[in-house]
Parts: C-alpha cells; structure tokens; sequence
C-alpha cells in the first residue's frame, strides 16, 4: 500500500463515518501483508478514536 492509497482508504471511511453514519465495525481492509498495514495505521491515527476501534475488530486470515 502507498502512501495514496492509504490516505484514501483513510479520508473514503472518515467520509462514510459522517455522511452515512457508518460505525467502525463497518469496514474492512484488505492486505497481503502485515507490512502495509503501518502506513495506513498512521494515516488512522488522523481520525479520532479509528486506531482503537479498528483494533477490536481485526481478523487474520490465513
């Protein structure tokens, strides 16, 4: 994940938070590997209580 992509992931879910209501529970992100999950973690820590929140309801699959 780039930096871009990640700052997009980041600014899609802060929109649906606010124009739909959407919880943190409702949504998910894909990635092939552990590695790109840093960069969007930082971009995250942008958004108020999103690091936290996404941790509760993380999942690795195989």
């Amino acid at each position: 994940m780039k930096e871009a992509e990640a700052e997009r992931v980041a600014s899609e879910m802060l929109t649906r938070r606010i124009k739909e209501k959407a919880e943190w529970r409702d949504f998910a992100v894909l990635y092939r590997g552990n590695f790109q999950a840093r960069l969007l973690e930082l971009k995250l820590q942008t958004l108020p209580n999103s690091v936290q929140a996404l941790r509760r309801h993380v999942v690795f699959l195989p």
